[in-house]
């Protein structure tokens, strides 16, 4: 029994300085931080999420596409395995979305991760926007635009009303020239 206390411990130090590395902006260490939690506790999903977004921001920091690439694929493989555990995990289905939109141009892949988070949150106006802009990629113009309707119709916030408004106008003019 003490052994186990004595894992946790060293597990939560780990995970600490981890996030006290991504504080300072320092990813790859705390991906190696994070790593040897994963190996004290390999089932806790926000330990593969964290590394998740740790892999991603050490892609953008290579200039090599083939760095650039593995850092990405990694990131996909931790987000992935955290939604392997928990597969309702928002935190993963919304970071892994952002790659698909944003880094990966697999937009259609973000879809159903961001329709199943906003089953389980359905005021998360960030996961709408995304979704909108997935539909956005894959010229799905008017199902875009209804999330953006969606957005302004429910949201409190009227910096993200006028947001939504913005978008779903620019998508407007491309579909009608306007």
């Amino acid at each position: 029994r003490g052994l186990v206390g004595s894992e946790m411990c060293i597990r939560d130090s780990y995970k600490m300085l981890a996030v006290k590395y991504m504080d300072l902006k320092m990813y790859g260490e705390a991906a190696k931080s994070l790593e040897k939690a994963i190996e004290i506790y390999p089932e806790n999903p926000i330990l593969f999420y964290l590394t998740g977004v740790c892999c991603g921001y050490m892609a953008k920091a290579q200039e090599d596409p083939d760095n650039r690439s593995h850092y990405l694929n990694l990131s996909e493989k931790y987000y992935k395995h955290a939604l392997s555990i928990d597969p309702s995990y928002s935190d993963a289905l919304y970071g892994l979305s952002v790659l698909y939109v944003f880094e990966l141009n697999k937009p259609e892949s973000a879809v159903s991760l961001l329709k199943s988070l906003l089953v389980k949150e359905k005021e998360n106006t960030d996961a709408m926007f995304l979704l909108a802009r997935a539909y956005y990629e894959m010229s799905q113009y008017e199902r875009a635009i209804e999330m953006y309707n969606r957005i302004e119709k429910g949201s409190g916030s009227k910096i993200k009303k006028e947001e939504a408004e913005r978008n779903k106008k620019k998508v407007e003019a491309e579909i009608y020239g306007k």
